[in-house]
């Protein structure tokens, strides 16, 4: 079976069984906000395209961003595996701080956001466990 080269939207479309898709009903399970890439392009194939959202995103609670503050004060190692993840974590952690901690990403395209807002960034080869252990395991060794 075909994978995707890249664990995101564009990696989906490029599978051979999503190239063929007109008069298909296409559901994407996802929170209530996310990329349109994926819905944009079975879309522009023919498929029908419906979102199921089964979680909300939401901003970080005052207690939560206090506390990822403190974290960043620390140093340490954050995992991200989303897009909006880094924008609220960006929000939340002063410019100042950002070089303290090591941010792991679930894959390039993330990670390059990332290294635009953080000095320190490894980049996990996918967004499996497996991908983001090995990365974890990295970051932690530089940061002690």
């Amino acid at each position: 079976a075909q994978t995707p080269l890249d664990e995101n939207s564009e990696g989906l479309l490029a599978l051979d069984s999503l190239q063929a898709v007109a008069g298909l009903k296409i559901a994407i399970v996802r929170g209530n906000v996310g990329r349109e890439a994926l819905a944009d392009g079975l879309r522009a194939r023919g498929a029908d395209v419906r979102y199921l959202e089964v979680y909300r995103r939401q901003s970080a609670s005052p207690q939560t961003a206090q506390g990822l503050q403190a974290f960043a004060k620390d140093g340490g190692v954050i995992v991200l595996t989303s897009g909006e993840a880094l924008s609220q974590l960006c929000a939340i952690v002063p410019r100042g701080l950002r070089r303290q901690v090591v941010l792991v990403t679930a894959g390039p395209r993330i990670g390059g956001f990332a290294q635009a807002e953080f000095p320190r960034v490894v980049i996990a080869a996918g967004a499996d466990e497996d991908k983001l252990f090995a990365a974890t395991q990295r970051a932690l060794r530089s940061v002690r």
